[in-house]
């Protein structure tokens, strides 16, 4: 299955550090954005089934029928990560072969293992034009270098809270799976 990521353009004059936070704000700006039920352009996800909303496998995650978030587990919103960064660009995704790389793949084309789109896509990794500029370069301007340094320091914290959010998901699938036993 092909490797699933974004490469997002950004000013050539960040440093590799500032790059590496601006690159984590982006995965937990994807993260919370996808929690919320939004695509990329941060409208809402396409809606499940009738016939998945009737399986048990939908009954054993608890989902709602009204929202698509795609949380099943948490491990595939868990596993999006910066790839890379270089001068000008941030690569943001998951890693090539990975089982998360290919719940994504069917997410972003809808095909879900078949060989062709069984649903429409849900296309979440990336982010727009206008929430990069005003929620995530906008704290890091390029004219003021103390507010960027000050923003390095609380990225790592930001980045600990939305992971520690998608934990306590799966906590919440295994007492389903146990109820409905």
């Amino acid at each position: 299955m092909a490797q699933q990521k974004t490469t997002i353009k950004i000013n050539k004059k960040y440093n590799p550090r500032e790059r590496e936070a601006i690159g984590k704000e982006i995965v937990n700006h994807i993260i919370k954005r996808t929690l919320s039920g939004k695509d990329v352009n941060n409208r809402n996800f396409t809606g499940y089934s009738k016939s998945y909303k009737k399986s048990l496998e939908f009954k054993i995650a608890g989902k709602s029928s009204n929202k698509v978030n795609l949380r099943l587990s948490g491990e595939m919103l868990n596993e999006l990560k910066v790839l890379k960064n270089r001068s000008g660009e941030i690569t943001i995704g998951y890693e090539s072969g990975s089982e998360e790389n290919d719940k994504a793949e069917g997410n972003q084309k809808g095909t879900y293992g078949n060989p062709r789109p069984v649903t429409k896509p849900r296309r979440f990794i990336g982010i727009s034009g206008n929430d990069l500029r005003k929620n995530i370069l906008s704290k890091y301007p390029l004219t003021n270098k103390d507010k960027r340094l000050k923003r390095l320091v609380t990225v790592e914290k930001i980045s600990e809270g939305v992971r520690e959010e998608l934990d306590g998901v799966e906590t919440t699938i295994e007492r389903n799976r146990k109820r409905n036993r």
